[in-house]
Formats: C-alpha cells, sequence, structure tokens
C-alpha cells in the first residue's frame, strides 16, 4: 500500500514536471542558447534515482487546451 501511495505521489510530480518543461520549450531564447530537452534533467525528482520508469502521461483534451492557452499568453 506504501509503495502503491508513493508511485501516486511521484507520478503527479511527474505529470507536474512534463507540463513545465512543456512550457519553458515553448518560451522562445536567444539563438545560441540551450534548453535541456529530457525532462529529468530538467528538474529531477526523489524517484528517477529509484530507478522508477518513467511515467507515461496521457493528456486530456482540455489538458491541450489549456496548454495552447498558456503558449499562446506566452507568445
Amino acid at each position: 500500500m506504501q509503495k502503491g501511495k508513493e508511485q501516486e505521489r511521484h507520478d503527479a510530480w511527474a505529470r507536474a514536471r512534463m507540463i513545465a518543461h512543456w512550457v519553458y520549450l515553448s518560451i522562445p531564447t536567444p539563438k545560441g542558447t540551450h534548453k535541456e530537452t529530457d525532462p529529468r534533467r530538467f528538474y529531477p525528482l526523489p524517484g528517477d534515482e529509484d530507478g522508477m520508469e518513467p511515467t507515461v502521461v496521457h493528456l486530456t483534451e482540455n489538458d491541450i487546451k489549456e496548454l495552447n492557452r498558456i503558449k499562446g499568453l506566452i507568445r
């Protein structure tokens, strides 16, 4: 039960990291600026070093609309 709760917590953080990384990659930057393309190095989580498999996050249609809205605000 404890392992399930830890996995649930890790999944929630992984989803937040994925959204933050997506927004980070959407922000325009000057030429020659390096952007970290690996979300695990962009924002490491405690469960990453435990060998947990990366969480596959399935976005809903509402999630995609919200991300596109945020992307429009950034530009």
